[in-house]
């Protein structure tokens, strides 16, 4: 399992709108209780709570403010920031709270995985 307190795993993507990079993320789940979305497809992370995810479509104009918007963001702004220098084919972020995908695959679909980040509440 992919758990882990007080870290939080980003991706990035390109997506055309809020709604197509929601679309993407959010889980749908069957009769049996079994969920399913694109982004759990791709990198086969398994079950996360989604109430400990936040997704985001970006202002590239204004990214430190688009991303300080996040949870916690005062704790791994900075090095989100760095990792984030010189990528500009994204608009959309997605941050799932303790959980550590970095065995996973980095690229998959239409998101990449760019790290897992210390936070604290």
């Amino acid at each position: 399992m992919f758990e882990k307190d007080g870290v939080v795993s980003a991706w990035i993507g390109n997506f055309s709108n809020e709604d197509e990079l929601f679309s993407h993320v959010q889980k749908i789940y069957d009769q049996d209780g079994n969920s399913s979305s694109d982004f759990l497809s791709d990198f086969k992370l398994g079950w996360y709570d989604e109430d400990f995810s936040e997704a985001n479509f970006i202002d590239l104009q204004d990214l430190r403010n688009s991303l300080a918007a996040h949870s916690y963001s005062d704790s791994f702004l900075s090095s989100l920031m760095s990792d984030l220098a010189g990528k500009d084919s994204f608009n959309s972020i997605y941050l799932i709270y303790d959980i550590d995908a970095s065995a996973l695959s980095s690229v998959a679909g239409r998101m990449k995985f760019l790290g897992v980040y210390g936070y604290t509440k």
